[in-house]
């Protein structure tokens, strides 16, 4: 039987010193990744998620962030476009 896999994303939020560190600590077959993904499968675990599953943590870059500029949010978009 293949094993499968499903990717989702968690972002952490913070100042660029802290990524940083975090980034590092993050690295291959570090014990903070080895705990963050032991806290993972108990989730899914505590979830009622039995069962053979695995967690792999893959660290990103680290990207700017910005909030939602002048345009239309989701819900102000729809009503222009159902007001045509």
């Amino acid at each position: 039987m293949s094993q499968k896999s499903l990717n989702f994303k968690i972002s952490v939020e913070g100042d660029e010193t802290t990524l940083r560190e975090l980034q590092a600590k993050l690295g291959s077959k570090s014990e903070l990744s080895d705990q963050l993904c032991t806290i993972v499968l108990q989730t899914l675990n505590d979830a009622g998620f039995g069962g053979d599953l695995g967690a792999l943590l893959q660290c990103g870059q680290i990207k700017n962030r910005y909030g939602q500029g002048g345009g239309l949010n989701a819900m102000e978009w729809i009503e222009k476009k159902e007001a045509k």
